[in-house]
């Protein structure tokens, strides 16, 4: 999951801003998003992951 910027308005060091893959809001990529990355897993916001989560489960 990448933090949403409209709930984390300033990033943290390190934290790069980019858009969710599928929605398109702003979001942060953190430096862990990269290893997170390179295993296979895609990166989605916060919103998106959680309503993805849910599907899955419904």
């Amino acid at each position: 999951m990448m933090p949403m910027r409209k709930n984390i308005p300033v990033g943290r060091d390190g934290w790069e801003l980019t858009q969710c893959p599928a929605c398109g809001c702003e979001c942060w990529k953190t430096p862990l998003l990269s290893v997170v990355l390179q295993q296979g897993a895609t990166a989605l916001c916060t919103e998106c992951a959680l309503r993805k989560g849910v599907e899955a489960n419904g």
